[in-house]
């Protein structure tokens, strides 16, 4: 019978086959050795029965056949007690089975005819079908060996001429294919079944996936409000310090220990200020100038200056994609996710090594699991940062993004570098996917939504230590709720010839400004006050002074930044804001108004 006959009737699972066999080994191997042990047992029992009614002359004959398949059934059980596979099941069962129905034939020679036995043959046949595990076409040759042998040993023991045993020939071949047939249909049916339990499993392995995401999800963005919340708070602090420290070191002689002394506190201050930054940036909460890039010009603009930071042991291998989409992001921020990925790699590889930064176009099909979302189908960008190193186990990888945790020694870092880059990304409506194995190092995926944009070439960047500090006449209302921060933002203002009116809030503001008789040039707010937020005074004071520019300051993406209130060009600058910064921004601001 050809072989594909058998894969049609009973089809195999294809590479799943093994699992399916292993995963019914200990069934098989018991169902096996109790059919084995029952079959002997009835054996014992028809032997005792042989020996008292079969004549003297055939009993010698019957009793060598009995013993001889005894002793192998022995000899077999005991050489393949240590069986632990399915292939060795297998032979073990097909070698024994055969060795039964051999034993059975020639049983029949020696044996007078009785009246029970084509009845013993069809049930013989039924059993060696019914309790076999092995594949198909295994499971079809003792059966006929024994229907094929004992119907000639039928034959020869009756010496009948008249075809008296042409119904028992056709009530075996029939009982063959009732037995082949039900036999498969058994089996296909047990593989089905476990085909349903490995999807099932599989099913729930994917739920509990995605639940324990959507936990790590709520737990990262729960940290994000309470991280966010301190930040902001602490910004304005900040603020005024940034703010104190610079006038200090304006009126202090310089070389003095007090000058030397304000600038080390005015560094701390920095140090504070990007602290919070990078905790703003994790609660993605920061404001993100957005700007149409290609990821290509950014990668190579950051690769000079990765060189220089990662140290001369480490390698950059830089492969840009072609054809490149554009994408929607701070450049700067993309740029700190390159800087952050780089340190961490090099971090990873203390002995030196390779990190490989590449770029490349790729389009969703279909939703996709990501670190810690599930992306959506669409074509995305995608910045991969990986490194040879150390690697990570699973325990740790759950960790990565958490603010503060770190695997490095005590005061070589602040477990915030992962946490940034997560929140950035999120924040630009990315997603990050991580893949890392102890010993195999780490891979970072930064999957960015691609837009049908032409980017836009950057400007290089002037250093603003070399800038002068501008001044003017010009008056400007500020509007800023914390006190401290307010009345330190208007004396450096102030010292710089600016006419500087104070408000608490937005209402504040424009009663001041209705009772301000002069012209008013500029005005000055944080997006979140009491009672009127800076863009609802921006708009109010506009439509009563038209021409009036507007320069907006947050610590923090709350509501108002956070529902696009701000349009892409508004003016705007992040808390907490170094007095040269704001100084620039306000000249640029109050220069634009006299040219328009």
């Amino acid at each position: 019978m050809p072989l594909n006959l058998f894969s049609r009737v009973e089809p195999t699972l294809g590479p799943d086959e093994e699992a399916y066999r292993l995963h019914f080994f200990a069934t098989d191997r018991a169902q096996a050795r109790a059919s084995a042990t029952l079959v002997l047992t009835l054996m014992a029992i028809v032997f005792a029965l042989e020996l008292r009614l079969a004549p003297m002359d055939r009993i010698g004959a019957i009793t060598v056949v009995r013993s001889v398949f005894f002793t192998f059934s022995l000899v077999l059980f005991v050489s393949l007690r240590g069986l632990n596979t399915p292939a060795v099941l297998d032979r073990a069962s097909l070698v024994w089975s055969i060795g039964f129905a051999l034993q059975f034939v020639l049983v029949a020679l020696f044996r007078p005819p009785t009246g029970v036995d084509t009845t013993a043959l069809l049930v013989m046949i039924l059993a060696m079908y019914g309790l076999a595990s092995s594949p198909l076409a295994s499971r079809t040759v003792a059966p006929a060996i024994v229907s094929v042998g004992s119907l000639l040993a039928f034959t020869y023991t009756r010496r009948d001429p008249d075809f008296s045993l042409w119904p028992s020939a056709v009530m075996v071949a029939i009982v063959n294919a009732l037995g082949f047939v039900f036999s498969a249909r058994l089996h296909t049916q047990r593989r089905r079944q476990f085909q349903s339990e490995m999807q099932l499993r599989a099913s729930l392995k994917e739920r509990d996936a995605l639940i324990e995401r959507l936990r790590q999800s709520h737990k990262m963005e729960s940290m994000g409000r309470i991280v966010g919340g301190v930040a902001h708070d602490f910004n304005n602090i900040l603020g005024t310090m940034l703010t104190t420290g610079s006038l200090l070191i304006d009126e202090l002689p310089a070389g003095s220990a007090a000058h030397a002394d304000a600038e080390t506190m005015l560094g701390a201050v920095r140090r504070g200020a990007e602290l919070t930054k990078q905790l703003l940036a994790f609660s993605r909460q920061q404001v993100l100038e957005l700007k149409v890039v290609s990821l290509n010009e950014l990668v190579a603009d950051t690769q000079r200056m990765l060189m220089r930071t990662i140290g001369e042991n480490i390698s950059i291998s830089v492969s840009l994609g072609d054809h490149l989409s554009a994408v929607r992001v701070d450049p700067g921020q993309v740029q700190q996710i390159l800087l952050n990925l780089a340190v961490n790699a090099r971090d990873a590889m203390p002995g030196g090594g390779v990190v490989s930064i590449r770029t490349r176009n790729v389009t969703l099909e279909v939703p996709t699991i990501m670190s810690h979302s599930m992306a959506e189908p669409g074509p995305y960008v995608v910045l991969t940062v990986a490194d040879d190193g150390t690697g990570m186990d699973e325990r740790t990888m759950s960790k990565i993004f958490e603010p503060f945790f770190t695997t490095k020694p005590k005061g070589r870092g602040t477990g915030l570098g992962l946490a940034t880059v997560f929140g950035i990304v999120e924040q630009s409506g990315g997603h990050v996917r991580v893949e890392s194995a102890p010993g195999a190092g780490t891979t970072f995926e930064i999957f960015l939504p691609a837009v049908a944009e032409r980017p836009v070439r950057r400007d290089t960047p002037h250093d603003a230590a070399e800038l002068h500090v501008p001044g003017g006449s010009e008056t400007i209302l500020l509007a800023e709720d914390d006190p401290e921060l307010r009345l330190m933002t208007a004396r450096a203002l102030g010292s710089l010839g600016y006419t500087v009116l104070q408000a608490t809030d937005g209402i504040d503001a424009l009663r001041v400004a209705q009772d301000h008789q002069g012209s008013l040039d500029l005005l000055t707010t944080d997006m979140i006050m009491p009672a009127m937020g800076g863009t609802a005074l921006a708009r109010e004071l506009s439509a009563r002074r038209p021409g009036l520019k507007v320069l907006f300051m947050s610590g923090y993406t709350d509501d108002a930044v956070g529902r696009g209130e701000l349009k892409p060009d508004d003016p705007f600058l992040q808390k907490p804001v170094e007095p040269t910064v704001l100084a620039r921004k306000v000249r640029q601001l109050l220069d634009t108004r006299k040219a328009g």
